[in-house]
């Protein structure tokens, strides 16, 4: 062999030589550095696990929980609505409002009364008006000991004394058409009755006159008297707290 290719041959094994080297001195150096991004990537999936996904979630969490307060708050609300209508009914008649919760609703086309929860022993008795937000609502009509029967004026059987807020203080008698609406009838058609004009219990049929009952939604025109169609507000399908004035 020619000195040159002994040159060129030692120059192609010091090559390889330090290939070698380099990659046995380099392989630690790379397991160190991915054991140290290996590290570093379980830091930051953590402080992702911890951090950002809660963060995702707590809006979720908020709108739940502002959905609960708000309700929580309108029930209260609703719960002092009637309270307040109650003290004033009291003021105004001087019966003593007795709180009532629903237990049961019994509606169909010719019945329509409520069971609750008080009766006798809290001085429940039969022909007490009962009120939701201030408005006439029905009659007690049954009592047990711990319960009352309450016949809704919705009930098809149901007549209340009432007079119209005109300026003749026209007398008639509300009743039920089937628990689909109510209506006035027996109301003169000479005299004068516009819509708007309040609705009050009469006093005749040993209901306190004054209650609140609705005002006149519509007149129609009959040979001898009116007949009132009454806006009335409550929905008596969603009442859960009654007051019996006793």
């Amino acid at each position: 062999m020619s000195p040159g290719g002994i040159g060129k041959t030692a120059i192609i094994m010091g090559i390889t030589l330090l290939l070698l080297v380099g990659a046995f001195a380099i392989r630690p150096i790379r397991t160190v550095f991915l054991n140290g991004i290996s590290a570093i990537s379980g830091t930051i999936t953590a402080a992702v696990g911890n951090d950002v996904l809660p963060s995702d979630q707590n809006p979720v969490q908020e709108v739940a929980s502002l959905k609960a307060e708000i309700a929580s708050l309108l029930y209260l609300k609703q719960e002092n609505e009637l309270l307040r209508s109650a003290i004033e009914t009291k003021n105004e008649t001087g019966l003593v409002p007795l709180k009532a919760n629903v237990i049961s609703f019994d509606n169909n086309f010719l019945r329509s009364t409520l069971l609750v929860n008080v009766g006798s022993e809290q001085g429940v008795s039969a022909n007490q008006p009962v009120i939701y937000l201030g408005y006439l609502i029905g009659m007690v009509t049954e009592v047990t000991a711990d319960t009352a029967r309450i016949q809704l004026i919705s009930d098809s059987e149901s007549t209340v004394g009432v007079q119209i807020g005109n300026e003749v203080s026209s007398q008639g008698v509300l009743k039920s058409s089937f628990g689909t609406e109510l209506f006035v009838d027996l109301v003169p058609k000479v005299e004068q009755v516009s819509i708007d004009q309040p609705i009050f219990t009469s006093g005749v049929g040993g209901i306190p006159a004054g209650l609140v009952v609705g005002t006149v939604q519509q007149v129609n025109e009959g040979e001898l008297f009116h007949e009132i169609i009454v806006d009335y507000p409550i929905n008596l399908r969603r009442i859960h707290t009654v007051f019996i004035l006793k």
